[in-house]
């Protein structure tokens, strides 16, 4: 997704951060984007000791496969140690190699039971930020434990091996520039064009 985000994206995702109390995350999101730890700026960190919140939000994944490398960034700090929640009959071993470096808990029995997940990282603070992947998200939306999203539209045009509006086996990134956009009833329709060379 880093090629997606502009200047304005990443101040929301950075705002975002500095008020949740948790950020979470599907295990392939965290494989994928190469997560680290939260990287909150000292002033930052202020500002949530002020409002009663720990200096940088807890990270917590979603594996019930527990297929995490335990040697991603993410686990590399002891002072930030994540949590990872997973099932009950989650791989021992998997398990064992990760318990160094990171918080097990398990929930649920062949899928992560998400409801009581969320409850438990209620534990930590109020508000548990969601960036996805689309499995989780799925999951959260389903059982109806989402209460706002954010959402940003980049303009290009992508197609590749994930879900979205077009695949193919190439990865693939067109810019694209607004012409118009329209708002009726909450919905936003808009018309991109895509920017090529010399126009």
């Amino acid at each position: 997704s880093g090629p997606l985000g502009s200047p304005a994206d990443k101040a929301v995702f950075a705002a975002l951060r500095a008020a949740a109390d948790v950020v979470l995350a599907g295990a392939a999101t965290v494989n994928a984007e190469r997560y680290r730890p939260p990287r909150t700026p000292p002033v930052e960190q202020e500002r949530r000791r002020a409002r009663g919140q720990r200096a940088k939000p807890r990270l917590a994944v979603v594996s019930g496969s527990l297929s995490l490398d335990p040697d991603l960034e993410l686990f590399t700090d002891p002072a930030e140690r994540p949590i990872v929640r997973t099932t009950h009959d989650a791989p021992t071993d998997r398990r064992r190699r990760l318990e160094p470096v990171a918080d097990v808990v398990a929930a649920g029995t062949g899928r992560v039971d998400l409801a009581e997940a969320l409850a438990r990282l209620g534990e930590h603070g109020s508000v548990v930020l969601c960036e996805g992947g689309s499995a989780l998200n799925g999951q959260l939306i389903a059982l109806d434990l989402v209460d706002e999203v954010n959402l940003t539209v980049a303009p290009a045009l992508a197609a590749g091996t994930s879900p979205r509006l077009a695949a193919d086996h190439d990865e693939v990134l067109h810019p694209l520039d607004l012409a118009h956009l329209w708002e009726a009833d909450g919905m936003l329709l808009a018309r991109y064009v895509v920017r090529r060379p010399g126009t």
